[in-house]
């Protein structure tokens, strides 16, 4: 069994992978609740990495993260009308 405590890079992989499927369904269903655990399951990859010492690929992670982050705000923009 691959756990972040025995195996975080292959862990993180696996998070990763997780987390952009999430991600992906989460904007063909435009689900929040699914935005925000993709959300979760790719920070907790980037944690994992970063954990073991490396940050080669701290661009890669931010990246992601950022366009998930721009479409639950957009959702949420959706719902409640844009800003003023």
């Amino acid at each position: 069994m691959i756990t972040r405590v025995a195996a975080p890079l292959d862990w993180a992989t696996i998070y990763d992978k997780a987390g952009w499927t999430l991600a992906n369904a989460a904007f063909r269903m435009q689900d929040l609740d699914t935005f925000i655990q993709a959300r979760d399951a790719i920070q907790g990859a980037w944690d994992a990495v970063k954990a073991s010492g490396q940050n080669r690929h701290d661009a890669y992670f931010a990246e992601r993260l950022k366009l998930i982050d721009e479409a639950i705000a957009g959702f949420a923009e959706s719902e409640n009308g844009p800003a003023d």
